[in-house]
């Protein structure tokens, strides 16, 4: 991956900066990390946002690169960016999803629970609350620290929750439509968190056995790897990146 762009998606709830670790070692190795901020999320944001609203955020900034992108993907931007590979594959070198969405075509993030046996709400009373008129939603700070930074530094998560905010539920719950031969184009890693509290390890390989063609590596952390685990996370991201040769980059397909 020498040298590369590296276009880093967000999950629910937290923003950009949440890749501040991981992105400081993709360019100590030598690439170019891009970190995104996507819409419907913040305290100041658009919560009318739809997902359509952030695959076209994320089009718009990829078409601005050189050539095609490495795209990480956190939690529910995995739907994003399954979208963004069915709208143009030949920007995108190859997918990381991180804990990340990694569903069939047309299931949203809603009906997660009926794939993977799992409430995908974390529980509903307590842990998350509406916000803009229900047009968002964010976590109460207890259901934060419990599902998200358990086994983060609190040198790290203190910071982190204090930056935490709504998300639009449009963009949260979109749901992502691609086609077999666009998904297969783009090389894929899912990168599995056994400890995590918000998307179980059970329900990640759920969404791998139904979608599956994804090389899969491990690390032993929640939710959140890029602040409990950063250096790993880059290892696994770096071995993906140096796996895709130029050769392998999707084909521009018909729009």
């Amino acid at each position: 991956m020498s040298g590369q762009d590296a276009v880093l998606l967000h999950g629910a709830w937290t923003g950009a900066w949440v890749w501040g670790p991981t992105a400081a070692r993709l360019r100590q190795a030598g690439h170019r990390p891009h970190a995104l901020a996507l819409p419907g999320t913040g305290p100041r944001a658009d919560m009318g946002a739809e997902l359509s609203d952030a695959v076209d955020h994320v089009l718009r900034f990829l078409e601005r690169l050189p050539g095609p992108s490495l795209l990480v993907a956190h939690g529910s931007a995995g739907s994003i960016a399954a979208a963004v590979g069915e709208r143009a594959p030949h920007l995108v070198r190859g997918t990381a999803y991180v804990a990340g969405l990694m569903l069939p075509a047309r299931i949203s993030y809603a009906r997660l629970g009926r794939i993977t046996g799992y409430d995908p709400t974390f529980g509903g009373a307590g842990c998350l609350a509406a916000a803009h008129d229900h047009r968002a939603s964010e976590l109460t700070s207890d259901a934060a620290w419990e599902m998200l930074l358990h086994d983060v530094r609190p040198e790290d998560a203190c910071p982190a929750i204090l930056q935490m905010g709504p998300q639009s539920e449009a963009v949260r719950l979109g749901i992502a439509d691609w086609t077999l031969a666009r998904f297969e184009s783009v090389p894929r890693l899912y990168v599995e968190t056994t400890h995590d509290r918000c998307i179980p390890l059970h329900a990640q390989r759920r969404m791998q056995q139904a979608a599956p063609g994804a090389e899969t590596v491990s690390l032993p952390t929640g939710h959140l790897p890029m602040l409990a685990a950063p250096r790993l996370l880059v290892e696994h991201l770096l071995d993906f990146a140096r796996s895709l040769h130029p050769a392998s980059t999707p084909a521009r397909l018909a729009v």
